[in-house]
Formats: structure tokens, C-alpha cells, sequence
């Protein structure tokens, strides 16, 4: 006699008996295979073979061996509470949720990216109008972009503030408006346009040009404030 698979047969001469019996458990309902979507199937070499967890990230796993338990438990970084801190002093409770009020913050974004624009304190007003760009001079022939957004139709007018202008040669300061493309915009329409000098007191000029450039100020050795507040750009 032969024994077949997952069986063994014994025999006992001074009995005059033959045993068989099981051999690898055969007869009970286990798992060969431990599949995840996506991944390799795990698949045991034989019926005593040992499938090992390891606990990945953020993760850890214990066994309770008396009640025959395997437990899984994040160990931090899974959306839990998270620590708040004001110039580097912690808040004296952790928080979930991200509060941004002011006139001048803007949150934004749908995705696992969150964008969070604030606006430079003492640069949220101006004169009751709202301050969209601001750059810095810093030579005679610089070009500088201001960025009045995608929006610039919903406003009625746009004033650009030149402070404390100081010019080392002769020269002219302008304005032109540039698209998207940093090319410069069609200016086949009027643009109605005023312009205020209030280092000399220059009365207000109004004008109807259909200019590539407009001319608003010019450069001295004193320092200047010049003021110009664009209406229909579209």
C-alpha cells in the first residue's frame, strides 16, 4: 500500500493493524492564496507554510496571541490632529481645521494641493481700492509687470502709484498694457485715462489715446509721487 497525498499509513505487527491518518490537514478549509487587487497573489509553498504582515508607514500591528487577534493601528500622520503654532509658539490645544479669514487671504484649490495668497499687511487698501500688485524700481531703464488678474473687467477703474520715484538722467515713465502672452495688448479702442502729479501739483489731465505707451510721469532728482487711474481696459 502507498500513501497518497496529505496522508500517512503506519502499521502496527504485533496488533495486526494498519493506521492511516492525515497528514496536512487536508480536510479543513484553508487559504491557499491571499490576493490584493492590483498586486502578486501570495501563495503558500506548502501546508505549513507561514504568511508574515509587516506593517508599512505610518502603521503598526500587534498580536494578541491568548484571544487569537491581529490588530492594525496607525501610528500618526493619517489625518489626525495636527499642532498649531503662532511664531513658533504651539496654540494650547492641536487642531483639524484650517480657519484663513481676512480681506486680504484667499484659499483656493480642489485637489490634495491647497493654495493659501495673503496679502501683505498695510497692502490689503489703498484708498478704498484693493492693491493687486506692487513692485520695486530699482534702475532707470527697468521694465516692471503688475498683474491686474483675470477679473480686471469687474473693476471700474486702475490706479498705478509710483512712490518715491528718483531718476539719476532724463526719461520718461510709461505705461502699457501687456496680455497674458507678454505681448503687448490691443489698443485699437480708447483707453480714458488720467494722470496726477502730486509732487507739483500738475492739474488732472483726462485724455482719449489710442497709444501703444502713455506717458505719466518723468524722471527727476526728486524723489515723486505719481498717480495714474486707467479706466476701460478691456
Amino acid at each position: 500500500m502507498v500513501a497518497g497525498t496529505g496522508m500517512t499509513i503506519t502499521t502496527d505487527a504485533s496488533n495486526d493493524e494498519i493506521t492511516f491518518a492525515s497528514s496536512g490537514g487536508s480536510s479543513s478549509n484553508l487559504f491557499q492564496t491571499i490576493a490584493v487587487s492590483g498586486q502578486s497573489n501570495v501563495i503558500a509553498d506548502s501546508s505549513t507554510d507561514t504568511l508574515t504582515l509587516e506593517a508599512g508607514s505610518n502603521m503598526t500591528i500587534t498580536t494578541d496571541a491568548s484571544n487569537d487577534k491581529i490588530i492594525f493601528a496607525s501610528s500618526g500622520g493619517g489625518g489626525g490632529a495636527l499642532t498649531i503654532q503662532d511664531e513658533g509658539t504651539s496654540l494650547s490645544t492641536a487642531g483639524t481645521t484650517l480657519n484663513f479669514t481676512g480681506a486680504g487671504v484667499t484659499a483656493s484649490g480642489t485637489g490634495s494641493t491647497k493654495t493659501i495668497d495673503i496679502t501683505p499687511f498695510g497692502m490689503t487698501s489703498l484708498n478704498g481700492g484693493v492693491v493687486l500688485d506692487s513692485k520695486t524700481i530699482t534702475t532707470n531703464t527697468q521694465n516692471i509687470d503688475l498683474d491686474i488678474g483675470a477679473n480686471h473687467t469687474a473693476y471700474e477703474y486702475f490706479s498705478i502709484k509710483c512712490i518715491d520715484v528718483l531718476g539719476t538722467e532724463n526719461g520718461y515713465i510709461v505705461w502699457q498694457p501687456i496680455n497674458t502672452s507678454g505681448s503687448l495688448h490691443n489698443t485699437s479702442t480708447n483707453s480714458k485715462w488720467k494722470s496726477t502729479n502730486l509732487t507739483d501739483d500738475t492739474e488732472n489731465s483726462l485724455t482719449h489715446e489710442t497709444k501703444n505707451y502713455h506717458i505719466f510721469g518723468f524722471h527727476t532728482l526728486g524723489k515723486q509721487y505719481i498717480e495714474s487711474n486707467i479706466f476701460g481696459i478691456n
